[in-house]
């Protein structure tokens, strides 16, 4: 069994914990479902993307992030389109 290297394993947690912070932000979100639906495509297409064989992990956390704001923008200002 091939062990991932310590750096990766800490990449691969961070990256978790990352998933799970944006799927919850957008499993609370109360915003129009336009809304909802075009966040909940762009963390469906970003995951998507982390699976890819040779996908940056560096531009997925980037993305998340982007998202993550987003989310949280929305999640503060209900009733705005973000």
């Amino acid at each position: 069994m091939c062990e991932a290297e310590p750096d990766e394993a800490d990449q691969s947690v961070a990256l978790a914990a990352k998933l799970r912070a944006v799927q919850r932000v957008l499993a609370t979100l109360e915003a129009d479902s336009g809304l909802r639906n075009r966040l909940n495509l762009r963390f469906m297409s970003i995951c998507t993307s982390l699976k890819v064989p040779g996908a940056s992990m560096d531009r997925g956390m980037r993305r998340l992030d982007l998202l993550l704001a987003e989310a949280e923008r929305a999640h503060c200002e209900p009733g705005k389109e973000v």
